[in-house]
């Protein structure tokens, strides 16, 4: 966990949210940041979303 890699140009990352690990696209360039129904959901359910 916690490093970069770049495959097929797309740079990302493995994180920990809440105890719930993740591959995260990381775009420096980036205003805001999203999540996926789905990964809200997941979230949720591991008690980390209320």
């Amino acid at each position: 966990m916690g490093n970069l890699k770049t495959e097929e140009r797309q740079l990302s990352a493995t994180v920990l949210i809440d105890g719930v690990e993740i591959e995260a696209t990381v775009d420096p360039g980036a205003t805001a940041s999203f999540i996926s129904e789905e990964l809200a959901d997941r979230l949720q359910a591991a008690g980390g979303l209320t």
